[in-house]
């Protein structure tokens, strides 16, 4: 065994022992996955020491490694860039790893997607750190730690039913971004059956007036509890400031203010996803849409599909060779519970569209359209879009968003107006439009009880599919020069012989 090898295994294994010992120690030789990645006692902040000071002691008595006195339970409310989900993993890895009695750790979640980060952050950290590998396992769901019995069940607050636990550990992440407060209620009154239960929260600052926000306002006053908030101006991250600032300015107001400056927001600050000057800034007097396929120009054609109380709307857009967009057509058509749209008229729609764009691309949320999507698969592109994921929604709702903040999304005044409504528009769907947060810190829109945002997913979808190029562009391909043969003799190439591709040459079948 080479002297480096020898050297290796002696400090893996002084990581373990001091490890074994506290959490603490566990810190000391934890690599993190930083850029590059560095161990964790190298390049800590002050604030990360201080909030797992305040939280070791319980978690070490909860593990059985000393004895404990003081609060069990804490909440971090940290902004952007203040490792929440980082320092989660580290607690989980040490805590399912060398507990010296077996362990239910709950970890929750607003979703899945958030979910996923938590578990994601831990694997990456684990796989950074090999000589904890004997000790954790990572499973569906869950992670396990065969030597110390532990178990880390990891759930979401969009689940069926959390009840019948009986943690000893449990971690809130993002809490702030729950939409329903069951999960929390759940695991909230199962803490109470181990008496050394200890229960911490991360998260951003939320919105006022909101169960969260009560919560909060009872934990800062109860003593059995520890609120620590950061101030991102008085106890900076590693972030850029300048880079933060810049960054902020192209996000909605309400959410930089809950993200990067740690502000609790009025939900009312929370509604506005464009302000209705922005909106106007896009409509263009006297615009006339493509009623022919224009050479340079790609189009799209989407379907949103409601037969009965969501609106079904059929738009067609297109962009220039300058990356502009332009919506030709944002067609409206309300059905009833007795006369519903039919899949036909869409399909007839769609027949009459490819007639006039022959090169267009179809883009369709395929609920209850996959009739429709294989039945015009072999005469266009077809792209589903799977419309109900949070990750599509978000990117969705803020490339709307900045295409019209940058006036890169042009259409006529009048333009998606109801077919018995005038006022009743595009630009007045987008002024009436709300900001949706999601646990993962990203938004889509949303609106009001009553008000629809069929022609916003419509137009948004057919943007998605020409900004990410889902659509092929033919005038993009340049076409191939030819060169008469007659002309060639008199070509530069002419009295060069081509040299052969790697030194390969056909045989002369002239010898024997």
């Amino acid at each position: 065994m080479s002297d480096f090898a020898v050297k290796l295994q002696v400090a893996q294994a002084l990581a373990d022992s001091m490890s074994a010992g506290s959490l603490d120690g566990f810190l000391r030789w934890w690599v993190i996955d930083s850029a590059p990645p560095s161990r964790f006692s190298e390049v800590c902040r002050p604030f990360q020491i201080d909030r797992m000071q305040r939280i070791s002691g319980a978690i070490e008595q909860v593990a059985g490694m000393r004895e404990y006195s003081g609060p069990r339970a804490f909440w971090n409310i940290c902004a952007r860039g203040y490792d929440k989900s980082g320092s989660i993993a580290r607690m989980v890895a040490w805590a399912v790893s060398y507990s010296r009695f077996p362990m239910e750790i709950v970890v929750a979640a607003g979703d899945q997607d958030q979910a996923s980060i938590l578990y994601d952050a831990a694997k990456r950290e684990c796989d950074l750190n090999p000589w904890i590998k004997p000790r954790i396992r990572f499973k569906t769901k869950k992670i396990e730690g065969p030597r110390s019995g532990s178990v880390v069940k990891i759930l979401t607050a969009d689940a069926p039913s959390s009840y019948g636990l009986r943690p000893d550990l449990i971690i809130c992440d993002e809490l702030t971004w729950w939409e329903k407060r069951d999960l929390w209620d759940a695991i909230f009154t199962a803490r109470q059956k181990r008496p050394k239960c200890v229960m911490v929260v991360i998260s951003n600052a939320g919105m006022l007036r909101t169960w969260q926000h009560d919560l909060y306002m009872g934990a800062k006053g109860d003593p059995s509890w520890v609120v620590w908030e950061t101030d991102p101006l008085t106890n900076p991250t590693w972030m850029n400031r300048e880079a933060i600032e810049q960054d902020a300015k192209l996000l909605p107001k309400s959410v930089a203010k809950r993200l990067y400056y740690n502000q609790w927001i009025d939900p009312s600050e929370e509604a506005g996803y464009l302000l209705r000057s922005e909106i106007m800034a896009c409509l263009r007097q006297g615009l006339e849409p493509h009623t022919k396929q224009q050479e340079g120009c790609t189009y799209a054609l989407s379907i949103d599909y409601g037969p009965r109380k969501d609106r079904t709307c059929l738009s067609v857009l297109h962009q220039d060779r300058d990356a502009l967009f332009y919506i030709d057509e944002c067609k409206v058509i309300q059905g009833t519970y007795d006369n519903p749209v039919r899949i036909a008229e869409v399909e007839n729609w769609i027949e009459d569209k490819l007639e006039v764009y022959p090169q267009a691309g179809l883009i369709v949320d395929p609920y209850q359209l996959e009739g429709t999507i294989q039945r015009f698969g072999d005469r266009c592109s077809v792209t589903r879009y799977q419309a109900r994921g949070p990750v599509g929604n978000y990117h969705m709702a803020e490339l709307l968003r900045t295409s019209i903040l940058g006036q890169r999304l042009l259409w006529a005044p009048g333009t998606g107006a109801h077919p018995n409504k005038a006022e009743d528009d595009f630009a007045e769907e987008l002024c009436n439009l709300i900001i949706k947060q999601l646990p993962s810190g990203k938004y889509r829109f949303d609106h009001e009880s009553g008000m629809h945002d069929d022609r916003a997913v419509s137009v948004g979808m057919a943007l998605l599919a020409l900004h990410e190029g889902y659509i092929p562009r033919s005038h993009l391909v340049p076409t191939p020069l030819k060169i008469p043969s007659r002309e060639l003799s008199n070509s530069i190439f002419s009295g060069f012989s081509p040299m052969p591709l790697f030194g390969i040459t056909k045989p002369d079948k002239r010898r024997k």
